[in-house]
């Protein structure tokens, strides 16, 4: 059975969904099968970052709903055959449920190594179905104070509630002597969330760019791909296997 990772955030707009993407790439370039979830009910964005809004037929919501099955409604990844993504709605589902989503991710654990769920920001419904099912949760944070307080609410929810085991990952990091005085650094963050950081992604720019245009992070040059290449390491010696592709 394979593993369910999900990516969450107390606020929007740090990150998450873009991270969550290039993981999920990373580990089904590192050959491992790897199926990409959304579950940001009603405000779907992951076909956007992953560039294939347009292949998009069938939902989550169609397969809860009995309209098409399952693997209809995955979309194979060409750039990497490893990888298959579940798009998630637009609008509000009343049909889905908790059961139909447990389901739906059993179903991937079974031919899937990794499932990698895209939740929403703060504590909705998307939130409580993906945390249901994850294995590991993947905090994202940006070195901003309504980031780290929202971060901190949301870690104390799913300790409280979930009992899962929460890893920090830090986005959009400055050097340390950048208004050193108003800035926090990794080390401030983990110990305000009293949390290890196991990713610290450097802000840039021309990130901007790769997600306007639905690109994956695969250039090397970019020191935010190597950072995501040593999230995905970490991910796979978690569970004991060597880091490089078979």
């Amino acid at each position: 059975m394979g593993r369910v990772l999900a990516f969450t955030s107390g606020k929007g707009g740090v990150g998450k969904t873009t991270i969550a993407a290039n993981v999920a790439f990373g580990l089904a370039a590192k050959n491992r099968k790897v199926a990409l979830v959304d579950l940001d009910i009603g405000l779907r964005n992951l076909d956007l970052v992953m560039g294939l809004e347009n292949k998009v037929v069938y939902h989550i919501g169609d397969v809860l709903q009995g309209i098409c099955r399952l693997k209809q409604a995955l979309i194979k990844d060409v750039r990497c055959s490893n990888l298959a993504f579940l798009p998630g709605i637009i609008q509000d589902c009343d049909t889905i449920t908790s059961d139909g989503v447990d389901e739906v991710i059993t179903q991937l654990k079974r031919e899937f190594d990794y499932v990698i769920i895209d939740s929403p920001a703060g504590l909705e419904s998307g939130f409580k179905y993906a945390l249901r099912c994850a294995d590991e949760v993947f905090l994202v944070v940006n070195p901003e104070i309504c980031s780290i307080r929202d971060a901190a609410l949301v870690k104390e929810h799913i300790l409280s509630f979930y009992n899962k085991h929460v890893h920090l990952i830090v986005n959009r990091t400055r050097k340390r002597n950048f208004l050193q005085k108003h800035y926090f650094s990794t080390e401030d963050i983990e110990e305000m969330l009293m949390l290890e950081a196991i990713g610290e992604l450097p802000n840039d720019e021309q990130i901007i760019y790769y997600i306007n245009k639905g690109e994956i992070l695969t250039d090397k040059r970019l020191p935010i791909s190597k950072a995501i290449g040593e999230i995905c390491n970490h991910i796979i010696e978690w569970d004991g296997e060597c880091s490089y592709a078979k």
